[in-house]
C-alpha cells in the first residue's frame, strides 16, 4: 500500500456474476475493506468472462 505522503488513490475492485452472489460480494468487499481501510470500494454485479465492467472501465 502507498505510503501516507503518496499521492497515488487506493481502490477495491469486487464483482460477481449474478445478484444471485450478492453475499459473495458483500464478503469481497468486507475483507478487502478490512485489509485496505482507506480504499475506495468500486464493486458490481455482471456476467462474462472479460474484464470489460462498466464501473472497470469508467
Amino acid at each position: 500500500m502507498p505510503s501516507r505522503s503518496d499521492k497515488r488513490k487506493v481502490v477495491i475492485y469486487a464483482r460477481v456474476s449474478s445478484r444471485a452472489q450478492q453475499s459473495d460480494l458483500n464478503r469481497q468487499v468486507a475483507a478487502l475493506s478490512n485489509l485496505y481501510p482507506e480504499a475506495e470500494v468500486v464493486s458490481e454485479i455482471g456476467g462474462g468472462l472479460n474484464f470489460k465492467g462498466k464501473k472497470m472501465l469508467g
